[in-house]
Order: structure tokens, then C-alpha cells, then sequence
């Protein structure tokens, strides 16, 4: 038995099959422009105020906020044995839990440092340091992100 199959058939298919393929292009679109969609609203419903206020800190009505602090050395420098004192360039890590972050997402939010002013951040110092400045080459040196159940990751150097 022979089958034949005839131009328009192919045609058919062909058209068929390139349907299905733009079909399923815009899909990730859409996807895509929803998923951008949600995190900035995510990130607006986040920031808004009463909900957010960052002039007060985690749990204000509770005890004091826990925040794990820790630093990675990258170089020590200009050494003055007369003074006893030396320069050091190095990273500094703190984590905190802020409930009001929670974003209800299953993932991380990497942010940049233009939303720094909307984040209560610790105020942290080194007690005997005779100077201190925070890296700004091109940009303010810094990394904000902020996990499942408001789990915050501040790195600075």
C-alpha cells in the first residue's frame, strides 16, 4: 500500500508546526514580562509605607535584633609601628531577619544600592578605628539581597 503525500499536506505541517513555535515564543514572553510585572510590584508593596518604615528597626516592639556580622581581609597596609596603626581594605558582611520583607517568593531578591535609603541597616562600627570609608569607585561598592521570610544579606566593602 502506498501512502502518498501531497504538497499542501507538507505545507499544512509546515505551517502547523511554525504556528505552534510562535505560539509558544510569545508564552515565554509573556511570561517574562509578567514575571518583571511581580517583582517590581513585589518590590513596591514591599518599600510602601505604613508597611515598611525604615527609620525603625526589625521587631522595634520586641528585643534587640540579631545581626551576624562577619569580614573578609583583602589587605592590610600602611604599617606605622611608632603609632600602631595600620590600614585595612576588607569586606563586611552582616545578616539580619526583617519580617516586614518577607515577599512571600520561594526565591532570592538581589537589589542594587539605589534602594539602600529603604532599608533599615545596623549601625555598626569599629569601635578603635581611627578612620573609615566605604568604597565608591564608579558606584558605591555594596550588595543588598533579601531571602524567603525576610532574611537580609548586606555586603560592603
Amino acid at each position: 500500500m502506498k501512502h502518498d503525500v501531497s504538497r499542501a499536506d507538507v505545507n499544512t505541517k509546515q505551517l502547523l508546526n511554525e504556528n505552534i513555535a510562535r505560539t509558544m515564543l510569545n508564552l515565554v514572553l509573556i511570561s517574562r514580562s509578567k514575571l518583571e510585572i511581580t517583582m517590581t510590584d513585589t518590590l513596591d508593596e514591599l518599600f510602601k509605607r505604613p508597611r515598611y518604615d525604615p527609620r525603625l528597626r526589625p521587631q522595634y516592639n520586641d528585643g534587640p535584633v540579631l545581626v551576624t556580622t562577619g569580614f573578609w581581609v583583602l589587605s592590610i597596609d600602611s604599617i606605622n609601628v611608632q603609632d600602631m596603626a595600620f590600614g585595612m581594605d576588607i569586606f563586611l558582611r552582616q545578616n539580619w531577619v526583617d519580617n516586614r520583607l518577607d515577599h512571600g517568593l520561594n526565591q532570592t531578591l538581589s537589589l542594587s544600592n539605589a534602594v539602600m535609603s529603604n532599608i533599615w541597616l545596623p549601625d555598626s562600627y569599629f569601635k578603635n578605628a581611627k578612620q573609615a570609608n566605604f568604597h565608591e569607585v564608579t558606584s558605591k561598592n555594596l550588595m543588598i539581597t533579601i531571602g524567603p521570610k525576610g532574611k537580609v544579606h548586606y555586603n560592603t566593602r
